[in-house]
């Protein structure tokens, strides 16, 4: 059988390895909050600028919808004599 195992005692220097692998997740972390924040501002605006645009969108439709398609416009073109 094997002898029984006892406790590991954890080092000095693998506490403090641990210590900065812990600040090093928690920056990281805080980094990403922050990032996510200014995401969520950017979609909140965008959504903004979507609904502005499909209201535009269904303003201009109902405007339009009697004529559906454009009417083209008569265009003359005067053309100078060449006899001068």
């Amino acid at each position: 059988m094997d002898a029984p195992r006892q406790p590991l005692a954890l080092r000095e220097e693998d506490l403090d390895w641990i210590s900065s692998q812990l600040f090093l997740i928690r920056t990281q972390l805080s980094a990403l909050a922050e990032r996510l924040e200014a995401m969520q501002q950017a979609h909140n605006r965008m959504q903004g600028y979507i609904r502005a645009l499909e209201a535009r969108a269904r303003k201009d439709s109902r405007k339009g919808s009697h004529n559906k398609y454009a009417q083209p416009q008569p265009l003359i073109i005067m053309l100078e004599s060449l006899d001068d």
